[in-house]
């Protein structure tokens, strides 16, 4: 037997208010978590009042890129142990201190040096993914990882920098020579970031599920009677009784998890995964923070600016699409009570058909770069296909790490995977600054760095395939 639960109607109307509230706190935490990526927007200013040169930009915005990933494990850490709202309530006082400061630095020209405002852009990266995180993880505890509510936070993140640099553009923004106001727009993402984010601290803590409900007893057809399941040998079938509806329709499995750091480190398919998705994120980066001198490069009408936005764009509707589309395909398995999964059998694709697809996107369109590229209007393939291939990767990540190492410690587990672009972003960048050093025109520039990533992905795509066999049964 099993119960289920009937709503009063009275309740209602509070548990669409809990609702509505939840929802606008991660709605609003991922489209005001990107002011790191505003960066361009306020350098001309940097440039003509603070007089700095072109590595000391560099390293200030390099700093706020890395600034996301060392701690990510930690921000994980919280998450699964602590909550969200643990994370919503950093990223507001570290959004507060370091845009703030910056902008009181910045705006009393010289009394610093550059220096503290690398620091200060550091800890702003760091906000920047414990808001991520934050809104990523707080679906977590009302729908599954890996639909379209890890989808929406995953979008509208990235389309933070879009929605924040049309809010540049507002008149209060600009100065009477049309530039933009740094000082008092950075300062205006220290109070408009930091209260939203203390303001959601509490409400990523509302759970609107079916409070004081009255329970029914209906027969229990989802799963065996607990204690024989605790009995089963770990990872055999269990099958239910020919005469139950589920026995057509799931599976049973009993995993054992290792919930310790080590246990997952010690997993060779754990760095397998890892260097999958050091693959894909690292090469689509290097493209995305390339996209502009690529284009310098080629003969044509084509801008860096509309390279950029056939990226976000398709980045967007990956992340958005890919989801959803993951659980009509292959829904995830649920955990019982007694620790055992029960997972679809009527599943009509593996989860790792989303990596997979991935990287024959990337080879494909890395080989078309090398050699089909004549003009900067060809580059869309380039943009496109990158944008789609990253947008889906991350879209399914989350996921596929909680389902094989389980969602006890996902948020922990996430962001040890995270540390794949923070190592295979400079490596593949590093590559591409290698190879074309010198003074040059056209594919010869960039050509070889093609060449190499479409190589990559290939063997990436046997390591994929791999995974695939061996996790075939779960994901």
């Amino acid at each position: 037997m099993q119960t289920t639960q009937v709503m009063p109607p009275g309740l209602c109307w509070l548990r669409l208010l809990k609702c509505t509230f939840f929802w606008t706190c991660v709605v609003m935490n991922s489209i005001t978590a990107g002011g790191i990526f505003c960066f361009p927007l306020f350098a001309p200013y940097l440039v003509e009042h603070l007089h700095l040169t072109q590595p000391e930009l560099s390293s200030i915005v390099l700093a706020g890129m890395m600034g996301q990933y060392p701690f990510a494990a930690g921000w994980g850490m919280i998450i699964d142990r602590v909550g969200p709202w643990a994370c919503s309530l950093a990223a507001s006082c570290l959004f507060s201190v370091s845009f703030g400061t910056f902008a009181y630095l910045i705006e009393h020209e010289g009394i610093s040096s550059h220096r503290w405002l690398v620091i200060l852009f550091f800890l702003a990266g760091s906000a920047a993914v414990s808001s991520y995180f934050s809104a990523l993880f707080a679906t977590r505890s009302h729908s599954a990882p890996g639909g379209l509510a890890t989808s929406i936070p995953l979008a509208l993140f990235g389309l933070s920098p879009l929605f924040l640099s049309y809010v540049a553009t507002l008149p209060g923004f600009q100065l009477d020579n049309g530039d933009l106001n740094a000082p008092k727009f950075v300062a205006s993402l220290a109070v408009g970031a930091g209260l939203i984010h203390f303001i959601s601290a509490f409400g990523l803590r509302v759970r609107y599920d079916i409070p004081h409900a009255v329970q029914q007893d209906t027969p229990d057809t989802q799963f065996p009677d607990e204690d024989s399941v605790e009995r089963t040998p770990l990872l055999k079938k269990l099958p239910t009784s020919s005469s139950s509806p589920a026995s057509t329709s799931s599976t049973l499995y009993s995993v054992e998890e290792d919930g310790t750091v080590l246990g997952l480190l010690s997993d060779s398919y754990f760095w397998l995964f890892a260097a999958v998705v050091l693959v894909i994120t690292g090469s689509s980066e290097m493209v995305i923070s390339n996209i502009g001198s690529i284009v310098m490069t080629l003969p044509g009408s084509g801008n860096a600016a509309t390279q950029v936005r056939l990226i976000s764009i398709a980045n967007t509707l990956a992340r958005l699409c890919s989801g959803p589309l993951a659980d009509l395909i292959s829904p995830l398995g649920v955990k019982h009570t007694c620790g055992a999964y029960k997972f679809p059998t009527t599943r009509r694709l593996s989860r790792m058909i989303f990596p997979c697809w991935a990287l024959i996107c990337l080879c494909t369109v890395y080989l078309w770069t090398a050699f089909g590229v004549r003009s900067s209007n060809s580059l869309s393939v380039l943009s496109i296909g990158t944008g789609l291939a990253y947008g889906a990767v991350w879209a399914v990540v989350p996921s596929i790490t909680g389902t094989v190492w389980g969602f006890d410690n996902l948020g922990r587990n996430f962001g040890i995977v995270s540390y794949a672009p923070f190592v295979g972003t400079p490596i593949f960048t590093y590559l591409y600054a290698y190879i074309g050093n010198e003074a040059c025109r056209g594919r010869s520039c960039w050509s070889g760095t093609f060449m190499i990533c479409a190589i990559a992905t290939g063997i990436a795509f046997a390591g994929t395939v791999v995974l695939w066999r061996s996790w075939r049964e779960r994901v």
